[in-house]
């Protein structure tokens, strides 16, 4: 038998009918016996005296014995079993012995009167000896072990047991006598689950799984599900249809492209994207009008125009993705390409996720109502190489010229070439005959979309460019291209960022993807604040760049409300690095416009995360309400990302009351905050959050309260960064304000 460390071996030696007891009395027990445990209990009998149940008191007596740590042979435990035998042998010797007091006395625990008893050396009578172990641990296999994941330590019946975690509970650490509950509102599918990652969410609305919990798909064209937790989706009546998966009502349903009526038995005479009502009319998109859809609306709402490319990656591997967040209500969006344009409708409260090849070099156009409420981020990952962009739209008050100043990192190290990865920017056309200017701030070549032929750049010499819409014009530099000028006639977007970048330069362990969409200089402002990043033990990156001579920058840091750090020079039209310890918030004030950007710094592959950047907005771009998205992960993604949101809020805005996150309010939530971050701009409070994957929306409660948000997570050696809400600021609806 192997028995290891924690066990005893234990023997018991009864002497029964010792005297008389009452079997309605309890009793107390006095002795002298060395290494025992004594107990006394009254066995009832037949007899009865005055209505008193009489009895026979027997005592017990309890030997044992710990045995040493590796005790696993035949000898080690007879030795245990010896030093039982010897304990019990001086009892009776001194029950024996006739000069010393009795080693047991019993009496009453009521009345403290002594109960008489008769023992004599041959009153007692030993049983086999056993095995027992340390509380909270169990004889398993020979060994006292504690109760292992998903386990817990269960006293309540004769013998403790480890018995598992009950459903919709989970046990993470061995040797508890608890489970942990799961996080309201989800559950588990068995019991003795080993981690929280058992509990589950049941499927929303619109979505499915065999067993009603996490991982669930969206319901197919076709079907549709009202309830949460469904297993299976409701098939639409007749020969209806949904226009996209994941329908969560029935008026979801609808008759084909063509037909209408109850059973869709008729032809609809819509046209252009129209559709039929049940009874015939036509519901037409916003900007058509007329019984058929066949007039222009001239009433209609402006639409805001996004113009998406991506940035080359180290490897083309992974898909590229453009998620669509909706607002509170269907969104009518047009797609459109260099050859095609469709309308769709995307359900409010939802993520539209476009996949494009890795190979993809196309640019894709959409359109969409701002009153939709609708955000646009981009997603370019390749395993171990990520990086997310919010998207906003192109300048709609357009001026003669557009300016831009391009933000970026230097050349990053590549084991297996002589030259590193490139600092890299594209511009895109939205029209035709657009005049582009560059004015490189290193040497490097630029490819137009329209020829394979590399053109050669130069630094400080200025390049023009002609393009057309959807046509692009793309920039590489194996040197750091960050404040590279480019000056457009027509509406232009521009991304600027590194294939795969070590931050700090020299730093060549990991790289990683990085990517923005530039904002135009017009809309820069002169007062920032940049949060520290949660969960990093290492400096982080700010740039500042400068768009005009004599621009006068002071950074200010702060920790826990302490001043720590502050730098304050001019710049002319150039660049500024700071390197900031971590833990600290930064605020940048500038005496003209500036651009600002954060840089997550490169690590070993013992540690999280990699470089990301973030181009944050000033805060006069502050927003009352914002939606956010942390990437999912795909199947047969080798990372897992720890998500963050950042909320940078005025301190007299700041209550947790107020702040709503995905229908809970900040008050309920676990968060980190940083208090009196100052500028002569103001003070502010930054908000850091831990969420999961996913969409979620942010609210101020207060309509005067405004906040701008970032959002960033890291993967073992990956990371994402971007902050959103450019859009609102550059909206056609701000047309009238500019």
């Amino acid at each position: 038998v192997d028995i290891f460390g924690g066990a005893f071996l234990s023997m018991d030696v009864f002497a029964g009918d010792v005297g008389d007891c009452d079997t309605s009395t309890d009793f107390m027990v006095t002795d002298s016996v060395p290494d025992g445990d004594v107990s006394a209990e009254c066995i009832s009998g037949r007899r009865r005296r005055r209505r008193r149940a009489l009895g026979r008191l027997r005592l017990k007596v309890t030997f044992s014995v710990r045995l040493p740590e590796g005790c696993t042979t035949l000898a080690c435990i007879r030795a245990g079993y010896r030093i039982l035998l010897q304990r019990e042998r001086k009892l009776k010797n001194m029950i024996a012995d006739p000069t010393s007091p009795p080693p047991i006395s019993v009496s009453n625990s009521a009345t403290n009167e002594e109960v008489p008893i008769t023992l004599t050396s041959k009153s007692f009578k030993r049983t086999r000896p056993t095995f027992s172990c340390d509380p909270g641990t169990v004889l398993n296999g020979g060994s006292c072990a504690p109760c292992g994941l998903g386990y817990y330590y269960n006293t309540d019946g004769r013998e403790p047991k480890c018995d598992p975690c009950p459903l919709d509970t989970f046990q993470d650490e061995e040797g508890k006598d608890h489970c942990k509950p799961c996080r309201r509102g989800t559950f588990t599918l068995a019991q003795g689950s080993k981690s929280e990652d058992k509990c589950l969410a049941p499927c929303s609305p619109g979505s499915f799984s065999t067993t009603g919990l996490e991982p669930c798909m969206p319901c197919p064209v076709g079907t549709y599900q009202e309830q949460a937790g469904a297993q299976l989706c409701t098939k639409c009546e007749f020969d209806q249809i949904t226009d996209h998966v994941g329908a969560f009502h029935k008026e979801a349903c609808s008759c084909p492209n063509g037909t209408y009526w109850q059973n869709c038995s008729k032809t609809c005479l819509c046209t252009n994207g129209g559709s039929c009502d049940v009874d015939g009319r036509c519901i037409c998109p916003r900007s058509l009008t007329g019984p058929y859809c066949n007039i222009t609306n001239t009433a209609a709402p402006c639409q805001d125009t996004y113009y998406i490319t991506f940035l080359k990656n180290y490897l083309v591997k992974g898909n590229r993705h453009i998620f669509i967040l909706t607002g509170s209500q269907t969104a009518e969006v047009d797609v459109g390409s260099q050859t095609d344009t469709q309308q769709i409708q995307i359900p409010p409260n939802n993520v539209a996720n476009f996949a494009l090849s890795p190979e993809a070099v196309d640019v894709l156009q959409f359109s969409i109502y701002p009153e939709d409420k609708t955000e646009i981020v981009g997603l370019n990952r390749e395993n171990f190489s990520a990086d997310m962009f919010s998207v906003f739209p192109v300048q709609q008050f357009f001026l003669k010229y557009e300016d831009y100043v391009a933000v970026s990192i230097g050349s990053s190290f590549r084991f297996w070439q002589r030259y590193g990865f490139n600092s890299s920017v594209i511009v895109v056309g939205t029209k035709i005959n657009t005049a582009l200017i560059v004015t490189p701030s290193q040497d490097g070549v630029a490819y137009l979309s329209s020829s394979a032929e590399p053109i050669k750049l130069y630094k400080g010499e200025k390049t023009t460019f002609e393009i057309n819409r959807f046509e692009t014009v793309r920039m590489s530099s194996y040197l750091d291209l960050t404040r590279s000028k480019l000056q457009a006639s027509f509406p232009v977007a521009v991304y600027s960022g590194h294939e795969c970048a070590n931050v700090p330069v020299e730093y060549v362990n990991l790289c990683d993807h990085l990517v923005e969409q530039l904002p135009p200089v017009s809309v820069l402002g002169q007062c920032y604040v940049v949060p520290a990043l949660q969960a990093l033990d290492r400096q982080y990156l700010i740039k500042v760049v400068a768009t005009e001579i004599d621009t006068l920058v002071s950074i200010r840091c702060f920790t826990n409300g302490d001043l720590t750090f502050r730098s304050t020079e001019v710049l002319n039209s150039d660049f500024k690095e700071y390197f900031i310890d971590p833990g600290q918030s930064c605020t940048v004030q500038s005496s003209k416009p500036v651009l600002v950007a954060q840089f997550a710094a490169s690590i070993s592959k013992e540690k999280r995360g990699g470089p990301f950047m973030i181009i944050h907005n000033d805060i006069e771009k502050m927003v009352n309400e914002q939606q956010v998205y942390s990437v999912e992960n795909e199947e047969g993604d080798v990372e897992v990302f720890s998500h963050f949101i950042t909320i940078i809020i005025p301190l007299e805005h700041f209550n947790p009351a107020d702040i709503v996150i995905e229908d809970h309010l900040l008050l309920t939530m676990d968060y980190s905050r940083s208090s009196n971050i100052n500028s002569d701009c103001g003070s502010f409070e930054v908000i850091t959050i831990p969420v999961n994957a996913g969409h979620r929306v942010i609210k101020h409660n207060n309509p005067e309260g405004k906040f701008l948000v970032s959002a960033y997570g890291f993967a073992p050696v990956s990371s994402y960064g971007y902050s959103p809400g450019l859009n609102q600021a550059l909206s056609c609806e701000n047309k009238a304000k500019i």
